[in-house]
């Protein structure tokens, strides 16, 4: 049977369609889409340093960072070692060991005054279990040390003095480094009035200087922060500020609680001394003169570093009977000193004189007549 062109071209577009139709639902085939595997990783890391070329003067010291960035997954600790360093050349490595989770070790680099100036290279080796050590090179500039110098006070007592005291000393110590010209001492701060500094000497080649502070009895009370400086040619002045103290003047007067004093040939008496002290804390020295001949005079406490004594008389057999002014002086470092006269009578033995009964626990002097 024939068929019509107009049925076979119906045919032709149906099977079309139905293989569309068909792949587009999934007929016609077997294959299923796949994701790629992505190429395996491979651990590593590398290692970095924060300076290649650091300058260090000798007897100095310098510090630099080392970094490690782990890649492909490794999270292991990784061992740092420092090759090649010369003998008065100290690498310290802080930590040797990187732990898992940092990533950084600080090298410091102690150079030996001896080490001669130059350049040295170094390695610094990175080493992980399992993987190829990794390295950085460095190139240490060793110079030699700028001439200068330092200043420090021997000692660490308080400075300090009342207004109108003793003077006070401190020794100045000057540390140098490849300096040994002269060294020129000032005062570069503002001093109160009455406050003085004075150098001895003002110029030296030597190692110190004594430095003398006196502040006048004008000098107002406070507590003074003075600069001092030590300069020399061609190095940079140094500097240290000391504080001194000034407090209130200072001073003591002395008397006694019984004037006069009378006492019989061949016999004994005492009077109590009586210190008043105004800002002054430190021993006093007690001192007599104008005794006659066979007059001894003792004191309970000399030096005293309290406010009182007492002044025994001692009165020898030929001691001729009078009355006698005599000076007690009261003296200590740094204030004026002060002074009471105390009249001894002696009387002729068998005429009568005063009889002094001393109570034991008692500071008073009771005479009897």
């Amino acid at each position: 049977m024939r068929v019509p062109p107009s049925f076979r071209q119906f045919s032709r577009v149906t099977a079309a369609t139905m293989l569309t139709i068909a792949t587009a639902c999934g007929g016609g085939g077997t294959d299923t889409p796949t994701t790629p595997t992505p190429p395996a990783q491979t651990p590593a890391f590398s290692l970095a340093l924060s300076a290649n070329a650091p300058t260090v003067q000798q007897s100095g010291s310098g510090a630099f960072t080392v970094t490690i960035t782990r890649s492909g997954g490794f999270t292991g600790a990784v061992d740092l070692t420092v090759e090649g360093a010369p003998a008065l050349i100290t690498p310290t490595l802080a930590p040797s060991t990187i732990p898992s989770g940092s990533t950084t070790s600080i090298i410091t680099l102690a150079v030996s005054l001896n080490q001669p100036a130059g350049t040295y290279p170094m390695t610094i080796r990175a080493r992980a279990n399992g993987l190829s050590d990794q390295t950085a090179t460095l190139s240490l500039a060793v110079v030699t040390r700028t001439p200068s110098i330092t200043l420090t006070r021997s000692g660490t007592s308080a400075l300090t003095t009342f207004a109108g005291g003793l003077a006070i000393n401190a020794t100045i110590i000057v540390n140098r480094i490849e300096y040994l010209g002269d060294v020129a001492f000032s005062v570069t701060s503002q001093l109160p009035a009455g406050l003085t500094a004075t150098f001895a000497p003002a110029n030296t080649t030597g190692n110190s200087a004594v430095v003398t502070f006196s502040a006048a009895g004008s000098t107002t009370p406070g507590a003074y922060n003075i600069t001092l400086q030590g300069s020399g040619t061609g190095i940079t002045a140094a500097t240290l500020t000391l504080t001194f103290t000034v407090t209130p003047s200072a001073s003591v007067s002395v008397g006694v609680s019984r004037n006069p004093v009378s006492i019989p040939q061949n016999g004994s008496g005492v009077t109590s001394v009586v210190l008043t002290r105004t800002n002054f804390t430190g021993a006093v020295t007690l001192s007599t003169s104008g005794a006659p001949a066979g007059v001894t005079i003792q004191f309970d406490n000399n030096p005293i570093g309290t406010n009182g004594t007492t002044m025994t008389f001692i009165v020898g057999p030929s001691t001729v009977p009078a009355s006698y002014p005599i000076t007690l002086t009261a003296s200590a470092p740094g204030v004026a000193s002060a002074n009471v006269v105390v009249t001894l009578v002696v009387t002729a033995t068998g005429t009568g004189g005063n009889t002094t009964l001393r109570f034991c626990g008692s500071a008073a002097d009771i005479p009897i007549w």
